[in-house]
């Protein structure tokens, strides 16, 4: 059965046989996918400037003609802070994936055990915990404006050794010592 959603994904593949297999197995779970297909680094660029669609996720191939791995994982994920990026890839190097994740990919699926399923549910999840992601990131920036811009010299110190762990502007300005001096002092 068919969900409902409709979603828009960049699929980032230079293998045409790869992008195939990963369409059909979009369109096996999504009623109506929207699939952008780019075939090199540059092309997802392109996407960016001359399409008006926002994607909902990136399917990212690790190995493109124009960009490969570490640099390729980063730049990507730069280009789409927002949106999760999902590497595909057929190389099974643990060490590389746990880096993946560290540069911020959202997931990293080996391509021989994907099916439409598997990569639904990943697909799923992962647009899930960016949206969750996002959220606490937003009411952690609230919060942290809340302390920094409130006109009531404050402080936050250690309980056990109470030494200053953060201090905001109004303390700065009103003790007159700045923030490395607070924090230094207990």
């Amino acid at each position: 059965m068919k969900t409902q959603n409709n979603i828009n994904v960049l699929v980032i593949e230079d293998n045409q046989g790869d992008y195939l297999l990963i369409k059909d197995y979009l369109e096996e779970q999504l009623q109506t996918p929207r699939i952008f297909h780019a075939r090199r680094f540059s092309d997802a660029i392109s996407f960016l400037n001359e399409e008006n669609t926002q994607f909902d996720v990136v399917l990212l191939d690790l190995t493109l003609p124009d960009k490969t791995g570490e640099e390729l994982i980063t730049e990507t994920v730069s280009l789409f802070p927002n949106i999760p990026v999902i590497v595909l890839t057929g190389y099974a190097d643990l060490e590389f994936s746990v880096k993946s994740l560290a540069l911020k990919a959202s997931d990293y699926l080996l391509k021989d055990d994907i099916n439409a399923a598997s990569l639904f549910k990943s697909i799923q999840f992962n647009i899930e915990r960016k949206k969750t992601t996002l959220l606490l990131e937003e009411s952690e920036k609230r919060y942290s404006n809340l302390f920094q811009l409130s006109p009531q010299p404050m402080w936050i110190f250690d309980l056990e050794k109470y030494h200053f762990l953060q201090v905001n502007k109004a303390a700065i300005e009103h003790y007159k010592y700045t923030e490395s001096e607070f924090l230094n002092m207990s």
